[in-house]
């Protein structure tokens, strides 16, 4: 008796994003290296890859010589996998030199985002199958790859709308791609966009923003930091009134650093901590490791992180131990570690907050994991000692600050949760989200 074939004829139509990452100089490699250094130098670059597009959400679709293909939006659509595939895309660029150390040769990178529709279904024969997606998104992505120069990203136009508001892009004008009959328009892929930069027309929300101008102003003349949570449905408008708090508070002198907290990423994102200490040291998500480890360097040497705290500022940055400081750190336990970074931000704060107030926004915060909330907590019980503002949103649906976190919060009543106000610290009003959605002011 026959077995029922694996392979699906019919298929799923998905609306995904495709990612091709190509290594540059692979057919120069074969003829230089012998096999076993080739390999080596593929295993370290898959290795990586691969983590990434996974860590992202994205599905691996396969190997072709020293090209990945990711898929994001099939099996599992996440709503925003344009947006994931282009955080994976931007990451693997930054890896790109981390690679090459561990290799010991230069290599460069070339990678193409496409979005659209795609036939996702199991092809193959009886014997051996493999789910995939096929169609001209998958040829779009992969042409883009080709066309791309070392070091760069390009993304096709409907891509590039989807990613408008959140990404940098510059155009790269239309290519002549083989199989489209038509010159396709494809946009180079930057980096992240600062949310302040955003031109949206402000509608509404302005008694919350006067509100919210009043705290930076009291945070400004005082010298005395407050921590505000603001949370609202999806779509309200949180994100949006964030935006125009920290344009005001650009103009008005404070240096601006946001965490964003997504649903994806084993630890891409999530740690909030890391990604505020990153941008109060002046570097961004995406930086290489060069320059990384070039911000590490300026804070020791400045005297913004004394030479005791260089172990947690290489935890916080994700750089490697030095050899006399391995030692140190793998004696020490998680939560040993964790008060570590917090009282190491603390400290990064309070110098960098003498030169300038700041303003420190975390969004998203019913993404956020029990380390990062409870790294929050600690981080509000202090924010009263510096002349910095913390924000923190999220949404009502999954609101994450119960009894427990509210607990860790110096001042707050844990018997009586009607007193617990949604500003912490030293912020004599609140914002929240209203039963009905709205922004409700106390």
């Amino acid at each position: 008796m026959l077995s029922p074939s694996p392979v699906d004829p019919i298929g799923e139509r998905r609306q995904v994003t495709v990612l091709f990452a190509d290594l540059a100089g692979y057919t120069a490699w074969g003829q230089q290296l012998d096999a076993e250094e080739v390999h080596a130098l593929l295993e370290q670059f898959f290795d990586r890859a691969d983590r990434i597009i996974q860590e992202h959400g994205g599905r691996i679709d396969k190997h072709i010589g020293d090209c990945v293909m990711g898929v994001f939006g099939a099996p599992i659509a996440h709503g925003d996998d344009a947006e994931r595939a282009a955080r994976a895309a931007l990451a693997i660029n930054a890896a790109i030199p981390d690679v090459s150390a561990r290799v010991g040769r230069h290599i460069g990178i070339h990678i193409g985002v496409a979005g659209g529709q795609v036939v996702a279904s199991r092809t193959g024969s009886a014997s051996h199958s493999e789910y995939t997606v096929t169609g001209d998104t998958v040829n779009l992505a992969s042409r883009l790859t080709a066309a791309a120069e070392q070091g760069e990203i390009l993304t096709s136009d409907d891509t590039r709308r989807a990613l408008a508001d959140w990404f940098e892009c510059a155009d790269a004008s239309a290519l002549d791609i083989k199989g489209f009959a038509e010159p396709i328009r494809a946009w180079r892929l930057l980096g992240l966009r600062p949310a302040w930069r955003e031109q949206r027309p402000f509608v509404g929300r302005h008694a919350e923003l006067r509100l919210l101008q009043g705290n930076l102003a009291a945070c400004r003349e005082t010298g005395c930091g407050q921590t505000i949570f603001i949370r609202g449905e999806a779509g309200i408008g949180k994100t949006r009134l964030i935006e125009e708090v920290q344009r005001k508070a650009t103009e008005s002198g404070f240096a601006s650093h946001a965490a964003l907290v997504l649903d994806f990423g084993g630890g891409v994102g999530r740690d909030a901590l890391r990604a505020l200490a990153r941008s109060l040291l002046g570097v961004e998500v995406t930086s290489d490791p060069e320059a990384v480890r070039a911000a590490a360097a300026g804070a020791l040497s400045s005297g913004v992180v004394a030479a005791d705290d260089a172990v947690f500022l290489n935890d916080l940055l994700n750089l490697p131990q030095a050899r006399e400081l391995r030692p140190i750190y793998e004696a020490m336990d998680t939560g040993m570690r964790s008060r570590g970074q917090l009282d190491l931000v603390a400290r990064i704060l309070d110098r960098k907050s003498r030169q300038r107030p700041r303003l420190l926004v975390v969004e998203d915060l019913h993404w956020a994991d029990q380390l990062v909330l409870m790294q929050l907590a600690r981080l509000t019980t202090v924010m009263a000692q510096f002349p910095a503002l913390l924000i923190m949103t999220s949404r009502i649906e999954g609101d994450p600050l119960d009894a427990t976190w509210r607990a860790q919060v110096s001042g707050f009543r844990a018997d009586d949760d009607r007193s617990w106000p949604s500003a912490l610290g030293r912020c004599p009003r609140s914002c929240r989200g209203a039963d009905r959605g709205e922004y409700g002011f106390r």
